[in-house]
């Protein structure tokens, strides 16, 4: 079970001309940074495990850890903090889901696209589409994702890690049985802190603590405002591996 990515991508920092912003150099969007046409952006060949895509808020200087316990590094061996990304890859599974709608959202910091091939019921791709460097922010789309009993739907998850030094991607849903396609209000909605408090004066707060907005997604639909709350991370029984890859082993 679980999502891989086959390499990491980042901006060569050291190598920018003098004056050169690495956010210009990529344009602030994971899209360039996985498809560079600039000289700056390089690519480490080392795989990338995640259970899920729950990764709550972090302010770090120590990196990035997979859910395979390793850190992200350059090609160098250098750890990875800022202007780094990746696309993880999965197939995604019904688990233990009822068959039927659900909304998918995903909070990220910095930009994400997710997209589910195939996902809606007419054919269709779901795509959520959270690009640009910003703090953890909401992205939402007015389609829903339509699940069988034998659902099997591939789907890439790309991400990208901007300035230091906080980073966050969590992926939520809700059944459309109890919101009715309503868009939530907080969708595109964000900041530092917005939906988790991941420092302080004194430093770095882990695990964050999650916030009133945060609170209110996963409290009852409704409960705090009108089309809002009803929302879980997805678990990880709903990522499958795609066909011939195996997890690390530590």
């Amino acid at each position: 079970m679980g999502l891989i990515t086959n390499g990491v991508y980042y901006v060569d920092v050291a190598s920018l001309p003098s004056g050169t912003s690495p956010d210009a150099d990529i344009n602030n969007s994971v899209l360039n940074l996985l498809n560079a046409k600039t000289p700056y952006v390089d690519y480490a060949n080392v795989d990338v495990y995640l259970s899920q895509i729950n990764y709550p808020s972090m302010y770090f200087t120590d990196g990035f850890t997979d859910s395979s316990g390793d850190t992200l590094k350059d090609s160098t061996g250098a750890t990875l903090i800022q202007y780094f990304g990746f696309q993880a890859k999965s197939v995604f599974v019904p688990g233990d889901w009822a068959p039927g709608d659900y909304e998918i959202a995903v909070l990220s910091d910095d930009g994400s696209i997710l997209t589910m091939t195939g996902g809606q019921a007419d054919g269709s791709d779901l795509v959520i589409n959270n690009d640009g460097a910003h703090a953890l922010t909401m992205g939402c789309t007015t389609e829903v994702l339509h699940v069988t009993a034998n659902s099997q739907i591939p789907m890439t998850f790309d991400y990208f890690q901007g300035p230091p030094v906080t980073i966050g991607m969590i992926m939520m849903y809700r059944p459309v049985s109890v919101s009715g396609t309503a868009q939530d209000p907080l969708c595109g909605k964000g900041g530092d802190p917005y939906y988790f408090q991941d420092h302080d004066a004194n430093g770095p707060i882990n695990p964050a603590t999650p916030l009133a907005p945060y609170q209110q997604l996963v409290g009852a639909f409704g409960a705090q405002a009108a089309g809002s709350g009803g929302w879980k991370v997805v678990e990880p029984n709903h990522f499958q591996l795609p066909a011939g890859t195996q997890p690390a082993c530590n």
